[in-house]
């Protein structure tokens, strides 16, 4: 169940109220006790920065964050870079020193949309209980000063040689306890634990410096799986030229399920054609599945379609091991209805240029068939339609019918005067049984001549 957040969550009690009351000098610098000069103007040039305002992103907490100034820094530069983000991290700290700097100046004048917090990854003695408590007033301290940003908590970072390492579990438990305090409208709790393991729950040296620090490449798996939240929580728009996974809110772990299933498709080899998409294209599998069977149930064919994959899912995808091993006759695309509404409009185009490069790079024997981003809505002054009409112009220009061909079949999903039928498009966005009929009929003139059969 989430924390109630209650007047005594805000404020620190006991041991830890007495800790933020110490307070000493370093040199003209208040600082809290045991905290030395070198802490003490670092915590004064966050409080520099924040008088100047203009932060609409946060990263708030120990030395994980402090290392996106080092070994994460081109991570920064790519993901953040644009975002008017700032880095507030300093190393050892704990709840504790972070709860006194932000009662101490990090925040006066910021009005931030988000604040990442990671905190207590150094503290090697404290139970559970206790580094879930000592996160709690911190937490709800953000939650009293900041009343409209919101707070992405992130789990402890694992250490330890493999999963039964004690102090492993031991985090394991706190992060059950700091999962607690999402409420998920202000406060959300993220585990990018997981994702800097192997599939036997090691850490690799390719991801992790030490037992603390992590890599360049660790900081851009955080990175690339921060992406769609802080994105999502900062109410911003979505790039489609940078690849990212996806972990959608209830899916526990479904999506990367899905991707890593490809992956072991793709190494039994024996593909001759692959669809490459979005729900619509993941559809195959349902409303699709009968027509599926007709049309390319014995053609060698793969499925590597996603529900809510944006054109960066996709693009990560490709980099992953998606296609990784095989060398189809040929690969249909259709992405990018996802982005019409999350992405700036103008960058669509792009996105899928650069899986359409992807493709040519990875599979330079496989011929690719770009279909236009099918229609979408009750009829031709769909908002989303005509940012996908103006796609689709642009789109259509890749082809060089040589290695790449494109094709629009949207007017057949549609009526003469451009309106849809749910009997074609169930939901005005997804195709019924007859709307795959209708693909699969469409397409297959060109598909036969691509791989080769005609």
């Amino acid at each position: 169940m989430p924390v109630e957040w209650t007047e005594t969550a805000v404020y620190a009690t006991g041991l830890l109220g007495a800790m933020l009351a110490a307070v000493v000098s370093a040199g003209e610098l208040a600082v809290p006790q045991g905290a030395g000069e070198g802490w003490a103007r670092r915590h004064a040039g966050f409080n520099a920065r924040a008088r100047e305002g203009n932060a609409d992103l946060v990263f708030l907490g120990d030395s994980w964050v402090e290392g996106w100034e080092t070994a994460g820094k081109e991570a920064w530069a790519r993901f953040y870079g644009d975002r008017q983000a700032v880095n507030f991290g300093i190393a050892g700290d704990g709840a504790e020193r972070i709860l006194w700097r932000v009662e101490h100046g990090n925040f006066e004048g910021l009005a931030p949309k988000l604040v990442v917090l990671m905190c207590d990854n150094d503290d090697e003695t404290s139970t559970p209980e206790q580094l879930a408590e000592g996160v709690k007033p911190l937490v709800g301290k953000l939650r009293a000063r900041l009343p409209k940003a919101k707070v992405l908590l992130l789990g402890l970072l694992p250490s330890g040689a493999n999963p039964e390492d004690p102090k492993r579990q031991s985090l394991a438990q706190a992060n059950q306890r700091l999962a607690q305090f999402a409420d998920d409208k202000q406060v959300f709790f993220l585990d990018l634990g997981p994702r800097l393991l192997d599939l036997e729950g090691r850490r690799p040296p390719e991801f992790w410096a030490d037992e603390k620090r992590l890599t360049p490449r660790g900081y851009e798996i955080c990175a690339e799986w921060l992406d769609q939240r802080v994105t999502t929580l900062m109410g911003a728009l979505e790039n489609p030229l940078l690849p990212a996974p996806l972990d959608p809110p209830g899916w526990n772990g479904a999506w990367l399920k899905r991707h890593e299933s490809f992956n072991e498709r793709a190494r039994q080899g024996g593909v001759d054609l692959i669809f490459i998409g979005d729900s619509i294209t993941n559809g195959w599998i349902n409303e699709g599945k009968r027509v599926w069977e007709t049309y390319y149930g014995k053609r060698n064919a793969v499925n590597l379609g996603i529900s809510t994959d944006r054109i960066q899912n996709v693009l990560w995808r490709l980099d992953h091991g998606n296609v990784d091993g095989i060398s189809p006759k040929l690969a249909v695309v259709m992405i990018g209805t996802n982005n019409s509404s999350r992405s700036k409009p103008e960058l669509i185009p792009a996105g899928i240029k650069a899986v359409v490069e992807r493709l040519r790079a990875k599979l330079p024997q496989t011929k690719i068939l770009l279909l236009a981003i099918f229609p979408r809505g009750a009829d031709s002054q769909d908002r989303w339609r005509l940012v996908n009409d103006k796609v689709n112009a642009e789109i259509a220009q890749f082809a060089d019918d040589e290695r790449v061909y494109f094709l629009d079949i949207g007017p057949k999903l549609l009526a003469p005067d451009g309106t849809a039928s749910k009997d074609i498009l169930r939901d005005l966005l997804h195709l019924s049984e007859k709307g795959y009929e209708i693909w699969a009929a469409s397409i297959e003139p060109l598909v036969a001549k691509l791989m080769g059969e005609r």
